[in-house]
């Protein structure tokens, strides 16, 4: 595992209320706090925003005191916007039960349909506007640090303003928009819960070094039967990240809400024939695509790249393919791979691709030694912009979008078996998302985690040996 190496940093601050113990991250430059019983809101001379969204907008005070991250445009079944409490807590408790799911228990000798639909609910916690659903549900099944931020809530340590566990989907957001320098918090780069469980024993967290986000399941770290029960992160081979403590961001969100998340979708719904797939109309997630695909993903309107993904047919997918065979891009800003993560971000990502391949070919003539036109043109991303199923405008995805592909696909899974909609190997997957010149984020299928891979492998370096896949995307509406 190659991650980003960056020096960790933070010092702490503790304050104590009877058994929850609080510690608060601020840069090393700022001199060590006395311990207190209260923590400042951000910007705390701004006068905030208010609770309907009046006068609010990302980097601006939210009502609750925290600093608004996101504004979703317009009213969601959740709400409209989230806030973050301006600094990480590291509350005294472990995430919860190390054993059974938090949605639906598990019992001996259940049946497939029980554990698909436990799995999806897993899955669906990923997304932006769980958050505050999953915490209520460690409460419920009596999670140490849900119930410890409960307790430093009702106590005064923070403003008694809903506060929750932000899921997997929106501490990425928070982390993005940081990085972005579109808000301003005293976060470090230190691992962060989230809401969100990923198996029976494992739950998500985020590196705030470098934003990967982390179940550590599946043979991922050796011999680690759960994730459940440890107060400090891991060390991860590869990365000269310090293992630390385990922090959280609390989140709220506000702001009219409208609907609701609709019923859980079952496997019936997925790949089935419609207008979508003779028309391109009346598309829904789970439906047959034009290009024969699977629409993973409606932005719900039209947004600059389209409305649609559709994930590519198991006929297009292709293998043990390198993302390049030397940096394929001109250096990338740090913005720059910010952004190329994002959803839409995937055609962009794949054209800068194609073309810098296609400039590396002119200089074949001067003896370019480490390509050659046979090497170039394996290079994942332009293998996965070639025409497949009579259509011509597909593209590697982002690492955003080929995850919302193994959010919805993923947990139908039985055992090593491919996927029964989309036909998805458990093994990694090549995103178009460069994370810093000379590793591509890549997905593992298995469970959805993501991480950087050096761009000239064809396939997992240890463990079972997988040859690295390349599954296109299409965006359309």
């Amino acid at each position: 595992m190659n991650l980003m190496r960056r020096r960790w940093f933070g010092v702490f601050i503790g304050a104590v209320l009877g058994a929850t113990a609080l510690t608060v991250f601020a840069p090393v430059d700022l001199p060590i706090a006395e311990p207190s019983t209260s923590v400042g809101v951000a910007n705390a001379s701004v006068a905030p925003c208010l609770s309907d969204g009046t006068g609010c907008s990302v980097g601006s005070v939210g009502p609750g005191g925290g600093v608004v991250f996101y504004d979703a445009g317009s009213p969601q079944w959740w709400g409209r916007y989230l806030e973050a409490w301006p600094t990480q807590l590291t509350l005294a408790g472990t995430w919860g039960a190390t054993t059974g799911s938090i949605y639906l228990s598990a019992s001996s000798g259940e049946n497939s349909d029980v554990l698909s639909l436990r799995r999806f609910a897993q899955r669906r916690a990923m997304q932006l506007g769980l958050g505050k659903a999953s915490t209520q549900q460690m409460i419920a099944n009596g999670s140490p640090l849900a119930l410890a931020l409960q307790n430093v809530q009702t106590s005064g340590v923070i403003t008694n303003a809903g506060w929750f566990i932000p899921s997997k989907d929106e501490l990425d957001v928070l982390y993005n928009a940081w990085k972005l320098g579109r808000v301003s918090g005293v976060w470090g780069a230190v691992p962060v819960w989230t809401s969100t469980e990923s198996e029976d024993s494992y739950a998500w967290y985020q590196l705030f070094q470098d934003g990967t986000q982390f179940t550590d399941a599946n043979g991922v770290i050796p011999k680690y039967p759960t994730n459940k029960n440890v107060l400090t992160s891991p060390k991860h081979v590869g990365s000269d990240f310090k293992p630390a403590p385990m922090t959280v961001i609390p989140v709220r969100s506000f702001g009219q809400s409208i609907g609701g998340i609709g019923p859980s979708p079952s496997m019936t719904r997925f790949a089935r024939s419609g207008t979508c797939a003779t028309s391109g109309q009346d598309c829904k997630i789970g439906d047959l695509g034009p290009a024969g695909g699977i629409i993973v993903y409606d932005a719900g309107s039209q947004q600059s790249w389209g409305r649609f993904l559709e994930v590519a047919p198991k006929s297009c997918e292709q293998s043990n393919l390198p993302w390049a065979t030397r940096e394929v891009t001109p250096k990338l800003s740090a913005n720059d791979r910010i952004l190329g993560k994002a959803i839409g971000a995937g055609k962009t990502n794949t054209k800068r691709i194609v073309d810098y391949a296609a400039y590396l070919q002119t200089l074949l003539p001067n003896k370019t030694k480490k390509n050659s036109p046979g090497k170039i043109q394996m290079f994942a991303a332009v293998q996965a912009s070639m025409e497949c199923n009579g259509f011509t405008d597909w593209f590697l995805p982002s690492k955003d979008e080929l995850n919302e592909a193994c959010r919805q696909l993923s947990h139908s899974r039985t055992g090593r078996q491919l996927t029964p909609a989309g036909q998805f190997d458990r093994g990694y997957y090549w995103t178009s998302s460069d994370y810093n010149g000379k590793t591509a984020w890549s997905q593992y299928f298995a469970d959805c985690q993501q991480f950087d891979r050096v761009q000239t492998l064809r396939g997992n370096a240890s463990g079972a040996q997988r040859p690295f896949l390349v599954r296109p995307m299409r965006a359309f509406g």
